[in-house]
């Protein structure tokens, strides 16, 4: 689908920008026809996840190229604020679940497939103290931790840390386990594909048609409205709850 963010350096003011078709305005996706194209459920991220279907989003991106022109003005007359959450279009994002952009040099060195990270829990925390080490927990989630890093000191010794805090929260953690099934995004594909279908104006039949040729146990007309809606839940705000519980 092309770049959907543009670089977003620490500390500085670039702009987060969508390829668009310039014929109709629409982002262009990988092509419907291909299912190949989509992303692979075994190894693609929850946030990578989340972040396809708000893309998918018309509302979120009227907005988002709403804020984009603002931001641009603001550049031109040198009054772009210098933290990326205080942008305009920093700002939609926020009002749309993501937590913050990745750094283009982490997709480049394979550390995220996703050029955002989504909230993942309620950002209420509360200090605890963990075998005499000061900890950060999710108030309504106790099996979240949040570590802080100094970046002007050396990170060798934090890391350190980090994992002895870690593995302390770990073990005196009581609640449950939470487990992801296997097949808890094997559909997310298909969904992907029949909002991508729905863009293109495909009708019914036709969707029925090219998902039944990709299909060996065969696609009814029951399966491909149940697609739709369950796909067009999770691109109208069912997203955000991707990454905060496993989907099955």
């Amino acid at each position: 689908m092309g770049k959907a963010f543009e670089s977003i350096k620490a500390g500085s003011t670039e702009a987060i920008a969508h390829v668009k078709d310039g014929a109709d305005g629409r982002t262009k996706w990988l092509s419907w026809k291909n299912a190949d194209h989509y992303p692979d459920p075994k190894t693609t991220s929850l946030d990578r996840w989340a972040f396809e279907f708000l893309w998918r989003n018309d509302e979120f991106r009227r907005q988002f190229d709403v804020a984009a022109k603002e931001q641009a003005e603001l550049r031109s007359a040198g009054h772009l604020p210098a933290a990326w959450n205080q942008m305009p279009t920093g700002k939609v994002l926020k009002k749309w679940g993501v937590d913050r952009p990745i750094l283009p040099e982490w997709i480049a060195d394979g550390l995220s497939d996703s050029p955002a990270r989504f909230e993942v829990f309620p950002q209420h925390m509360h200090l605890a103290t963990i075998n005499g080490i000061d900890v950060r927990i999710a108030a309504a989630n106790p099996s979240r931790v949040t570590l802080e890093f100094d970046l002007t000191t050396p990170l060798p010794p934090q890391i350190e840390r980090a994992s002895r805090i870690l593995k302390l929260s770990q073990k005196s953690y009581e609640g449950p386990k939470r487990t992801q099934g296997k097949n808890s995004t094997r559909l997310f594909p298909i969904y992907l594909r029949v909002l991508d279908m729905l863009v293109a104006k495909l009708s019914r039949a036709r969707m029925l048609e090219v998902l039944s040729a990709d299909d060996p146990d065969g696609v009814g007309e029951d399966d491909v409205r149940n697609w739709i809606n369950a796909a067009e839940a999770l691109r109208d705000g069912g997203y955000r709850k991707i990454t905060q519980n496993a989907v099955t």
